[in-house]
């Protein structure tokens, strides 16, 4: 036997865990794989006071987002008592400044992410113009005109939310729009059963997170600015 190959066949004797590390691809015997990572959702919103990091387990092999450290603004914050091994929200609250960079970061078994939630340079406001006060109503299979006026920074993107106070089937409508919209032609075909309907007209603009912790559709965002009407089925 040559030099190399005793040396090998010795290697093999002495080490079991050799051939098993082999076997496995040389994965880390520590602990599961978190390659995949976790998706991260990231949001300011409202009035800006509420810092929210939400941790969803994509794998179930994965550890538990239980087990996520998350700090923001550098302070180390505790899960909320109704998440779960699948999905962890961590919330703090912060100072509603303008300008203010607020910095998010989240551990899990060595993998990090990491993002910010930037607020605007000056105060916005989002104000729903049509329908008026007064006539804030809808008939169930009738298209309705929604229209809003907005002063302040501009945001990457308005959303309109429409939700079906009162039912089990909440979400009647969902619309992302670009940043110079003003106006929604909303379709009322899924309001035929709803006695009221809240609508929600938001700024808002994206950032991305990074680190090997993120998985795709992980996503930072800060809602400049807010405001809801409810109408009444005619």
């Amino acid at each position: 036997m040559t030099s190399l190959g005793w040396r090998v066949g010795w290697i093999m004797r002495a080490c079991p865990l050799f051939l098993l590390l082999l076997a496995c691809g040389g994965d880390d015997p520590v602990g599961p794989d978190v390659a995949q990572g976790y998706r991260i959702r990231a949001s300011l919103l409202g009035n800006m006071q509420t810092a929210t990091v939400s941790v969803t387990r994509l794998d179930a092999n994965d550890p538990s987002a239980l087990e996520s450290v998350v700090q923001i603004d550098d302070q180390t914050v505790a899960a909320h008592a109704t998440s779960t091994p699948d999905q962890a929200i961590f919330q703090r609250q912060v100072a509603p400044e303008l300008g203010r960079a607020h910095t998010f970061v989240v551990t899990i078994k060595g993998e990090t992410a990491s993002g910010v939630l930037l607020t605007p340079e000056e105060a916005s406001a989002v104000t729903i113009t049509q329908p008026p006060p007064g006539a804030r109503n809808f008939s169930p299979n009738v298209p309705l005109t929604l229209e809003w006026e907005y002063i302040g920074s501009l945001p990457e993107e308005f959303g309109v939310f429409g939700t079906n106070i009162g039912s089990t089937h909440l979400v009647v409508s969902s619309d992302t729009l670009k940043a110079d919209a003003r106006s929604l032609l909303l379709q009322t075909a899924r309001w035929a059963f709803a006695p009221q309907i809240l609508i929600r007209v938001t700024a808002r603009e994206h950032s991305t997170i990074s680190g090997d912790l993120a998985a795709p559709g992980s996503v930072a965002q800060v809602e400049f600015a807010a405001t809801e009407v409810i109408l009444n089925r005619e």
